[in-house]
């Protein structure tokens, strides 16, 4: 029996799961989205321990021995 909108059933059987899997795609990569978001949002802004550090070090805020000290500090504590 014809589809009463013309066409084949079955065109429309494969369109609808075409669709499903879109909307599948789209609501996965909206929570994938949202779980990288939250992900970044736990991480301090200005970076590791280390590359705080590093950046103090460039810039002439702490010596030489400050860095190296701290820098070994950092590293004992596993950061």
């Amino acid at each position: 029996m014809p589809c009463p909108w013309g066409g084949h059933g079955w065109a429309w059987s494969i369109w609808m799961l075409v669709a499903m899997a879109v909307l599948w795609l789209l609501f996965l990569g909206g929570i994938a989205l949202l779980i990288i978001w939250a992900v970044n949002r736990s991480r301090p802004p200005g970076g590791s321990a280390l590359d705080i550090l590093s950046r103090r070090y460039a810039q002439g805020e702490i010596s030489r021995e400050e860095y190296e000290q701290m820098k070994r500090d950092i590293l004992s504590r596993g950061g």
